[in-house]
């Protein structure tokens, strides 16, 4: 259930956000779209509480795996997923915490002090920006790669899946790079790392319905 729940409020946090044109072009722009949001605080909350719950689905996958080789990859995949759960949660707690209270401190600074706030917000931008990146590359890449590499050389689950999660992992990884090398925010933060992040959320939830129906005896089916 973890992996459903999760993936359903990854999907309606990332739908929901707000999204305006050069927003990540720099601080300040950022910072006046978090302190014209009367719904930034609550989706970011909604988005964190559902990454935690993908670390109790990437904990099911991890021991519902079976086969010797698809062990052996599923727990690889496994230190990945806390690294990369962990990456999210600082980058959620980052933008529902500190971005919203340097976006407040700088729209009621006087003029003067102003720089001084938008000095503070431009810490906060590019330690969010680089979090980013690094989800994109741990969470949304190297954990579902790994996962589908698992799926792929153990048992129990349908090749296919874990050929989609090769997929959606090399993208999501190439995304993260790509920020890391180019930096580039705007088509990364506004567009691609969003779609991975979906994307990862969705396949979460194809994942934990096919859990579920592992778990459930069949007897007990419809």
């Amino acid at each position: 259930m973890a992996a459903i729940v999760g993936g359903i409020l990854i999907v309606g946090g990332v739908a929901l956000h707000p999204r305006e044109r050069g927003q990540l072009h720099d601080a300040e722009h950022l910072l006046e779209v978090v302190a014209g949001s009367g719904r930034w605080v609550g989706l970011h909350v909604v988005i964190l509480i559902g990454i935690a719950l993908l670390l109790g689905a990437f904990y099911g996958l991890t021991h519902s795996v079976t086969g010797e080789r698809g062990i052996a990859w599923a727990r690889l995949a496994w230190s990945f997923a806390i690294v990369g759960v962990g990456l999210g949660l600082l980058l959620m707690l980052i933008e529902s915490v500190a971005l919203p209270a340097l976006a407040e401190t700088w729209s009621g600074a006087d003029p003067e002090q102003r720089d001084l706030a938008a000095s503070a917000g431009s810490v906060g931008y590019e330690l969010a920006m680089t979090l980013a990146a690094g989800s994109a590359v741990v969470l949304c890449g190297a954990t579902p790669l790994l996962y589908g590499v698992a799926i792929i050389a153990g048992a129990g689950y349908p090749s296919w899946l874990g050929w989609l999660g090769v997929m959606v992992g090399s993208i999501s990884s190439i995304v993260g790079m790509t920020q890391m090398v180019t930096g580039d925010t705007t088509l990364t933060g506004m567009i691609l790392f969003p779609m991975g992040l979906l994307v990862v959320a969705v396949w979460s939830i194809w994942l934990g319905a096919l859990m579920l129906r592992k778990a459930t005896p069949a007897g007990s089916l419809p």
